[in-house]
């Protein structure tokens, strides 16, 4: 589960840097993972009632 959390932590980070380079001139992969990782992270912690919340 961990390198799955990994892999889609680094796929979703460089399509959000992808897209941040494009609009806003931002280019900063590292930051985007990190942000991914937190979040599922959180939605680990919080189950169902966290994805229910994002939606």
């Amino acid at each position: 589960a961990i390198v799955w959390y990994g892999f889609q932590s680094w796929i979703g980070a460089g399509a959000l840097n992808a897209v941040s380079i494009t609009l806003l001139g931002f280019d900063n992969l590292v930051f985007y993972f990190v942000v991914f990782q937190f979040l599922q992270i959180g939605l680990s912690m919080f189950g169902f009632q966290g994805i229910k919340w994002l939606e």
